[in-house]
This record gives C-alpha cells, structure tokens and sequence, in this order.
C-alpha cells in the first residue's frame, strides 16, 4: 500500500514500527546476521526514508514480549493504538488524509483535525461476527475434540471489537475479498462505500509449470490452527479412498496440538516444520494439488503462491479464491467445515489431476492475472477518487 502511494506522488508519511535502510540490510547480509533477510524485507529502494515516520517502542517493546503469546497478544493491541496516534498527529501537522488498517485506523479516525481528512480503512481480515460464528460453530459441532478456539479465546477480544468497528467512521472501505466486503455489508456497512482489491504476486521462480506428476502428492502450507481447516483435512484424507501412493505434506511452522493427534495420523500424511523459500517453491511444482480448507480467510495469499507455481488450489469460499476464477482455472472450493465433501473432493482430483498439465499452464496464467501492479493502480484509483492526494 505505501509503495502504491508513493508510486503516485500521494504519500506523505508511512507511519510504522520499522524501517530499514539499504545499507544496514547490506551490512547484515555481508556479516551474515540471522536477521539479515528480515532487515532486508523491511526497506524498498521505491519508498525513500524521508517519507516514514518510525516509532521504535513499538518493534522493541513486540521483541521483549516475544516469548509470551498472551502478552505479545497484549502488546500489540496496544501498540495499534500507539500507531494510530502517530497517524493523527502527522495527519495535523501535514494536513494529510488517512489511509489505514483496520487495527490502526480508530483512535486516528476519532481524532480532532483542523482540516477535514478523508478517512480510508484497508479491512484485511473478515469481520469478527463472522469468523467468531464460524468457529464457534465449528468447536461445537466437533465437540470435545476441540479443547478450545483458536488463541484460546471464548470471546472476542475488546481491541478486536474496536478495530472491527472502524469502517463506521470511514469514508470508504478497502477489502482484499469479495467475501470480506460481504461480511461487512452483513453487519451492515453500505456496499457503495466498499472496493474490493485483491492482493497481488510475484512472477513464479520458472515462466513454464513443471510437468504434472503421476502421483496424488497434495500440499498443506500455513498455520496449524482452527481457522486454516487443517484437522478437517487430515479427517479427510482418512476418509477419502485415494491411490496406494497418495501423500499429504503439511508445512506448518505451528501447529495447535488440541487439533491433531499426532500419534495417529493417517496414512500418507507427512509432517514437516517449516521449509525455506527455495525448498516451498520446490514442494509447489512437485506437488500436484494445494489443499487448504480454511474455515474463513480475509484473502488466502498463500493460494496465490501455490497458483504462480502451477499448482492447482483446493480451499472454500470463505477466501479469496471465488475472486480469483473457476475450475477451468485450477480453482476447485469445497463447503467450509464439510469433511465429506471434502473427501469426496479429494477423490475427484486424484483422478483428474495425475498427469494433467493443461490445468497447471491455467493455474499459472489465473496467477498472472494478479499482478502487484495491478494491486498499486487500483489502490492509488481509490485514494484519488476518495481523498485527492496526501496520504
């Protein structure tokens, strides 16, 4: 969003916990610091420092409380309002509108100005009515299996309820999904003030998809939590009657023991803790279906990764994917929660899939279609037709 802005001379400030510079991201990887790739993900020779106003507390008080998910929790609920201030009072002194996220957007939404700013909240995850049902309802209907929501939460947490009720105060809203802009309109935002742009992706490592393999080899990347649909996939893949030498690997760097019982996986399923970036685009072009049944995603960006590859996707509608295309395109969706049809799903594309590579060549021209370029333009379309210029 900021490299949007300033690609068009919109941007006044980019307030945030941390910026890099060129030159530190140099010196780290010339040193070999672990941290070095992080530092390097935080600067873009497009964005000059000039233009983003730091707070250090923030990125240093989040480090210090790393170790403690409540805490870290705590921490940054806080720290969205901190940000939040910040962006008001650069909003005063530049004259400037606001253009931010949902969990930073209320205190500088609620903030006296002595200009009118126009106010634009990016509202990237679904509403909280909707993804608090949905677990809710999945947690009952899985019954004691399930030792608690996700976070451990019973209840929505006050800061969530707050940064969820800042599209009231906006001028106009951006969602990454069409399914995300419908869980606002449900609670009753107007869809006039609404935008949905999608997320973009980069260009896959190789322009043509690897062949198709033979095999049914299918690929979980992502959270080991509730919401992601990882235990309706593994009850699944226990259920699905699939090919002697189908697979499932699971690439998760976190995983929810109160889920899975991992001393009786079924058969074929692999567990793997996390990959680097070269070996995960490796597992995309050797995999044949990427599956990830989310309960309720704000967009999925992981799907878009898996598609760049020519891997064809296997998620629910409650994601970006109805955005992104149909069957003809390697989009296949199954009913959110609905383990038989997800199975029987299963059964269906190790059928088709082994050895097809004109649905690999369609997954990666669908991912084409989702360019960051595009993403840029139509941000800086929504901010000039609703606030002019200075974000």
């Amino acid at each position: 969003m900021p490299l949007a802005l300033c690609d068009g001379q919109l941007l006044h400030r980019l307030v945030t916990d941390f910026y890099s510079s060129k030159e530190l991201a140099s010196l780290a990887r010339r040193l070999n610091v672990p941290a070095s790739a992080k530092l390097s993900s935080r600067v873009h020779e497009d964005l000059p420092s000039r233009l983003v106003r730091q707070v250090p507390g923030v990125a240093w008080s989040e480090f210090l409380a790393r170790k403690d998910p409540r805490e870290l929790e705590a921490v940054r609920d806080h720290n969205d309002e901190v940000l939040s201030k910040v962006a008001a009072q650069c909003a005063r002194v530049n004259r400037s509108h606001l253009f931010l996220y949902s969990p930073n957007a209320s205190a500088a939404f609620e903030s006296k100005y002595s200009h009118d700013p126009a106010r634009i909240v990016f509202q990237f995850h679904p509403h909280y009515a909707a993804e608090h049902s949905m677990l809710v309802a999945d947690d009952q209907r899985l019954g004691p299996r399930l030792s608690r929501l996700e976070n451990g939460d019973t209840a929505v947490r006050p800061h969530r309820l707050r940064s969820d009720s800042a599209w009231q105060m906006a001028d106009h809203i951006v969602c990454a999904s069409s399914f995300t802009a419908r869980t606002l309109m449900e609670v009753g935002a107007d869809p006039k003030r609404i935008t949905v742009v999608g997320y973009g992706v980069g260009a896959p490592s190789e322009i043509e998809p690897s062949p198709a393999p033979q095999t049914f080899k299918v690929l979980f990347v992502g959270s080991g939590v509730q919401r992601k649909g990882i235990h309706h996939l593994i009850e699944a893949w226990r259920r699905a009657m699939l090919p002697p030498e189908s697979t499932l690997t699971l690439v998760t760097r976190s995983l929810d023991r109160s889920l899975i019982d991992l001393r009786n996986l079924p058969n074929g399923v692999i567990l793997s803790a996390g990959l680097s970036q070269r070996e995960l685009v490796e597992m995309y072009r050797n995999s044949i279906l990427f599956c990830m049944p989310s309960l309720i995603e704000g967009f999925g960006q992981v799907y878009l990764e898996a598609l760049s590859n020519g891997l064809p996707v296997l998620g629910t509608g409650n994601t970006c994917l109805p955005d992104i295309g149909g069957e003809a395109d390697g989009v296949f969706l199954t009913s959110p929660g609905d383990v038989d049809e997800l199975a029987s799903e299963l059964e269906r594309l190790s059928l088709v899939l082994p050895g097809n590579n004109e649905i690999r060549s369609s997954a990666a021209k669908a991912a084409t279609r989702q360019s960051w370029a595009s993403f840029r333009e139509s941000i800086r379309r929504v901010s000039v037709k609703v606030a002019g210029i200075g974000i």
